[in-house]
């Protein structure tokens, strides 16, 4: 998973950051199942 795209855990982790300042509810719908994948 992380092998996978080591850049897509730190872009979401800054998304999720960004999420909750821009309140863009899309990239959090699309964020959240990629989080339970990496963690």
């Amino acid at each position: 998973m992380y092998r996978d795209s080591p850049t897509k855990k730190i872009t979401v982790n800054f998304f999720g950051g960004v999420e909750e300042i821009t309140g863009c509810r899309k990239m959090k719908t699309e964020i959240k199942p990629d989080i339970q994948k990496i963690t």
